[in-house]
């Protein structure tokens, strides 16, 4: 069953009382398990790489000679978001950047590996710009687990992207939206603190602004930036950037969680790969 695109387990498999071995593995595509699953010779359970698994059963096990999960890199963080007051995500990622500054070869390549990594993405630069955000932008960021921010030259001739931005950066702070920054033809210094080219753009978009939203601006492009971030300058070429750059966001997508409850207790190891033994009652 390993890399296939199964949405969903059937109902009929919670009674499989004689399966030993359940592998899954890189069901990119599944997002529901059966809520009590009553396996009672289930042996190995192998769900690595179900990026888009909302929900993790109670399992129940009688095995007498208790049981092994190897591979178990889930994605039972959204199970955390499920039970807190934040929106379910609705998208994987989305991304904030100044069309004009960035090339199609870069589009192309982000886009290319995203949906490589099964990684469902917002896309907003098919939204019609006005002087606020819109409700289906703000929705998709409220909805979202990762942003990625492409900062360039006239990144901070938008309005639009700064208050996206500022949206994006308070919704990290408040939320646990993970950003990702790329820095196409800019310096993180510069954006950090508004200096170079970069900061004459943002002054002069800033004689347009309220001092409200001047400081808004700053304080998000100084925090934002001031996260870890790939460099354009650092790189060969745009393809092998965009290559780590969501290498990085699969992993952050499919970190496991640290709450499983009382059934079972959890050991990292190296490679994302984890031992889950029975307690013993």
């Amino acid at each position: 069953m390993e890399d296939s695109k199964l949405e969903k387990l059937l109902e009929g498999t919670q009674y499989a009382i004689k399966l030993r071995r359940l592998n899954m593995g890189e069901c990119t595509k599944l997002e529901s398990i059966p809520t009590h699953v009553r396996l009672k010779s289930l042996e190995y359970l192998n769900l690595r790489g179900c990026i888009r698994l909302r929900n993790f059963p109670q399992i129940s096990f009688y095995n007498s000679s208790g049981f092994f999960w190897s591979e178990l890199t889930s994605t039972i963080s959204y199970l955390e978001q499920a039970s807190s007051s934040s929106p379910s995500p609705k998208y994987d990622a989305m991304t904030s950047f100044h069309g004009p500054d960035v090339p199609k070869t870069f589009d192309s390549h982000l886009y290319k590996e995203l949906n490589r990594k099964s990684i469902t993405l917002f896309y907003d630069q098919e939204i019609e710009r006005s002087q606020t955000i819109s409700p289906l932008l703000a929705s998709a960021i409220s909805t979202s687990t990762v942003s990625i921010v492409v900062f360039s030259k006239n990144y901070a001739a938008s309005m639009w992207c700064l208050d996206e931005l500022v949206q994006i950066h308070k919704r990290s702070k408040n939320m646990g939206l993970n950003v990702f920054a790329i820095y196409y033809d800019v310096s993180p210094w510069e954006v950090r603190k508004q200096t170079g080219r970069f900061g004459k753009i943002f002054k002069k978009t800033c004689e347009r602004a309220t001092e409200d939203e001047k400081e808004r601006w700053m304080h998000a492009l100084s925090e934002v930036a001031g996260l870890t971030g790939e460099h354009l300058q650092n790189w060969h070429n745009e393809q092998a950037l965009v290559g780590k750059v969501v290498d990085n966001i699969s992993r952050k997508l499919i970190a496991p969680s640290n709450r499983f409850g009382e059934l079972v207790r959890l050991e990292a190891h190296i490679g994302n790969e984890f031992d889950i033994r029975k307690r013993g009652w």
